[in-house]
């Protein structure tokens, strides 16, 4: 009985590493000045919020005008977590 309940925890710690969200490596911090207003240019950029969930941004100025995102990362998100 106990043994079982060890490899179920165990499994599921397993799945739990597994799923755990990309880090970004080279975050650019977000200004505390944040721009409500942005170009419409394209140059993808994967933002981080403040709980960690990635999410590909048209720029990095369309990130940071979301105030629950930290900062970016250039480039689209391998990650992304909904």
């Amino acid at each position: 009985m106990i043994v079982k309940r060890v490899l179920a925890l165990i499994i599921l710690l397993l799945a739990a590493c597994q799923n755990a969200p990309e880090k970004l490596d080279k975050l650019i911090d977000c200004p505390e000045a944040r721009s409500p207003k942005c170009t419409k240019i394209y140059r993808p950029v994967c933002g981080q919020d403040k709980e960690g969930k990635l999410k590909t941004y048209a720029s990095d100025c369309t990130a940071c005008a979301n105030v629950d995102v930290v900062g970016y990362q250039e480039g689209v998100c391998t990650g992304e977590t909904k």
